[in-house]
């Protein structure tokens, strides 16, 4: 059985990752690495499990097959490079790192590693996304030929997140799983992107909002929204097919569900399931149920050898093209090629 070492135990770390590995069949969680002993005991009580205090003592251990990095976005690469170099399975919390180059680094360290190198795109398992995708593949919508992906938050940063040298900010948080899942559902790649990146708010060193125009090579565009200063919600998506629409409002409760104590009675409220309109009539959409322990299910099966890698770095790869052209684009103020 697969032994799973988490490495961080702040949210992503101890209310995500922690208990979805611990109710994963055939997965073990190990135990837990923290550099502050208070949080690191507290963490290891909490969970039942071990703890190390440095990440060179879990790199050493023979008994953890796999590491989980629920660390800062730009202590990944090295943190990875380490682990792959120890013969290790790897992890990696999107974003699995700040710009293309460090993707490249990480695709020839897991070639050369034997190794394997998955990205916690856990969003890929969201109930809303399933739907979409479902509505998508059905042809219920037809062909896509604009999708808008909003999320945002009213608040301000906090912690690493708040910092460009942690790699913080809403357009690598938020915005890169909606890349993701926008690059999932489109049929055709990313060619360009437009991006409006807006100041700070005072005191802080991250963009408060980011609005990205992405054109694709079939002409179809997508818009990502996010930022710190959304007190009201827009649709979480709006898809426009050649035969119909579809809107919806609100987020997946699984996280809610997972730091209230049971991912499992994640449940959402119907009256943010989303509409469908052809012109003539509207109807309510029920959502699909996510499973983001689906993630966990599948890395499962790949370590023991009976599936493919559930998110391979290739797959990642567009998305990270387009975060990377909307920095460059917010800079330049011009459009910037994928």
């Amino acid at each position: 059985m697969p032994a799973l070492a988490i490495i961080g135990v702040g949210n992503a770390g101890r209310f995500i990752h922690a208990p979805l590995i611990a109710t994963t069949p055939g997965l073990r969680l190990a135990g837990v690495c923290a550099r502050d002993p208070v949080r690191r005991a507290e963490a290891a009580s909490a969970l039942g499990c071990s703890a190390w205090d440095s990440y060179e003592a879990v790199l050493a251990d023979a008994s953890v097959d796999t590491v989980v990095l629920a660390t800062p976005t730009a202590d990944h690469v090295p943190q990875a490079l380490a682990a792959l170099a120890a013969g290790k399975h790897v992890v990696v919390d999107k974003p699995v790192c700040l710009d293309l180059a460090g993707l490249d680094c990480l695709v020839e360290a897991e070639r050369r590693s034997g190794r394997s190198l998955t990205v916690f795109h856990n969003r890929r398992w969201d109930g809303d996304f399933l739907t979409v995708q479902r509505l998508l593949a059905s042809g219920t919508l037809g062909a896509p030929r604009a999708i808008e992906l909003a999320w945002g938050a009213f608040g301000r940063p906090r912690g690493w997140r708040a910092t460009v040298a942690g790699g913080g900010g809403r357009v690598y948080d938020l915005g890169t799983h909606m890349a993701d899942q926008l690059c999932q559902l489109m049929p055709s790649r990313p060619v360009s992107v437009f991006a409006r990146l807006h100041d700070p708010l005072p005191g802080d060193e991250v963009e408060s909002h980011a609005h990205l125009v992405i054109g694709f090579t079939d002409g179809a565009t997508g818009v990502i929204e996010t930022g710190y200063i959304s007190a009201i919600a827009k649709p979480r998506f709006r898809v426009l097919g050649s035969v119909a629409s579809f809107e919806k409002h609100g987020l997946d409760p699984q996280e809610a569900a997972l730091k209230a104590g049971d991912v499992d009675a994640a449940r959402e409220d119907p009256d943010c399931y989303g509409w469908l309109s052809d012109g003539s009539t509207r109807t309510r959409v029920p959502t699909v149920p996510g499973s983001w322990r689906g993630f966990y299910i599948a890395l499962g099966r790949h370590l023991a050898g009976h599936a493919a890698n559930p998110v391979p770095l290739a797959s990642v790869r567009p998305a990270m093209a387009i975060i990377e052209a909307a920095f460059r684009s917010a800079q330049r103020g011009a459009v910037e090629a994928v």
